[in-house]
């Protein structure tokens, strides 16, 4: 099975952090790992599947930025194929760079090339935990026009919630994992749903709430 997975790199150092123990999603791999993500794909993996990895790195033209990029790319790399160990998959690791700029000109253009990533009937995951605060809507708009023309299936949102200590923001005092595919869903029923007015419209939204 095709896996397309995009993934947003920090631009500063963080914290592993062990996402087993608390979240939504059940049997998160019991080690510390620095994206959420990676803590939940081993059970998403089967033998043979073909994984694209897109990296979604933000370029700031400022040197030490950068290279922490480039060093959280490397070690989401380490962990991905460690946690896959004995997998047998397939994995593409393609590095998306662009530039920390938020105009409408870079959305588009971001936008096209993440769209050239897609391929069809491919399953679609995400870890939208770090990087700009705008990637993660980009994510959706890209996973939305890949489902309705590219005939994929959008299995998995993931983000990741770290608390730091107090005192000391470099130590971490826990974290959790969540899926927030749900948000995806909710977000698709609400640009298709047909209602006479807002109050109609409420009451589908507390059936969807229910389910």
């Amino acid at each position: 099975m095709k896996k397309i997975l995009f993934v947003d790199i920090p631009m500063q150092p963080k914290s592993k952090v062990n996402y087993s123990m608390s979240g939504n999603v059940k049997n998160a791999l019991n080690r510390e790992v620095l994206y959420p993500l990676n803590s939940v794909l081993p059970q998403k993996i089967a033998s043979g599947d073909e994984l694209r990895i897109v990296l979604l790195e933000t370029k700031t033209n400022e040197k030490s930025h950068d290279m922490q990029t480039k060093e959280n790319s490397s070690i989401f790399e380490t962990e991905i194929r460690e946690c896959l160990a004995g997998k047998n998959a397939k994995i593409e690791i393609v590095h998306f760079e662009s530039e920390f700029d938020e105009s409408k000109e870079n959305h588009e253009v971001r936008f096209r090339k993440m769209l050239d990533m897609l391929e069809k009937d491919a399953e679609l995951y995400a870890d939208i935990t770090f990087g700009p605060r705008l990637i993660p809507m980009l994510v959706l708009c890209v996973f939305n026009f890949a489902e309705r023309f590219y005939g994929s299936r959008i299995k998995g949102i993931f983000y990741g919630k770290v608390l730091h200590d107090l005192y000391d923001n470099k130590k971490t005092t826990g974290g959790a994992v969540f899926d927030v595919t749900s948000l995806y869903y909710l977000n698709s029923m609400t640009n298709s749903m047909l209602a006479a007015d807002g109050e109609d419209a409420k009451k589908t939204l507390d059936e969807f709430f229910a389910l």
